[in-house]
């Protein structure tokens, strides 16, 4: 329904000479309701694991990997701070850095900004049904799940790729990024 919107607002941006992709001035930060990851703080701790865990494939999918405003976690820093920085936020505290792929400073939402910057709108809507698709595919997910490797990109693709009806542009994103057409 957005969508003939999305085309007016982003073609009219190109006419008066915007441009998003090749620059290193924007990127795409979406915003999602903290409400949306309920009470406790493991369905963000497995949110962001799965980002942060796939940084080469999140890197493709984003379109860009650490710029200077959005960085990604090494292994080390992920595994010594994400979690305490997740209880923090819980906490009502100001967590991490602004400048990560995942922003947990502020209160009422979590903002994901890895995305590079577009004017196609399929690309935007590919971007919040990644989102979508992933908060809803971590909230249920066990620690035993995630241990048995439910925090890899392919588990995730296949399972997203099952649902392509509800994500056409994240399935259409998937088919063209990693060659995954079918699941």
């Amino acid at each position: 329904e957005i969508l003939p919107r999305l085309r007016d607002g982003m073609d009219h941006a190109r006419r008066v000479g915007m441009r998003s992709w090749n620059t290193e001035t924007c990127g795409i930060h979406i915003h999602i309701d903290s409400r949306a990851f309920g009470e406790s703080s493991a369905h963000l701790y497995r949110f962001a694991q799965f980002i942060y865990r796939n940084e080469v494939a999140m890197t493709r999918l984003a379109g860009r990997g650490d710029v200077e405003y959005s960085h990604c976690f090494d292994t080390f820093d992920r595994r010594h701070y994400l979690a305490n920085q997740v209880k923090q936020r819980r906490r009502g505290m100001s967590a991490g850095d602004r400048y990560m792929w995942i922003n947990l400073q502020n209160r009422s939402t979590v903002e994901v900004r890895m995305f590079r910057g577009s004017l196609v709108p399929e690309r935007l809507l590919a971007d919040i049904e990644f989102l979508h698709a992933l908060l809803e595919y971590t909230r249920t997910m066990t620690t035993r799940q995630a241990f048995a490797g439910a925090l890899k990109f392919d588990v995730f693709a296949h399972h997203a790729l099952l649902q392509r009806d509800k994500y056409p542009h994240l399935a259409a994103m998937l088919a063209d990024k990693f060659d995954m057409a079918s699941a």
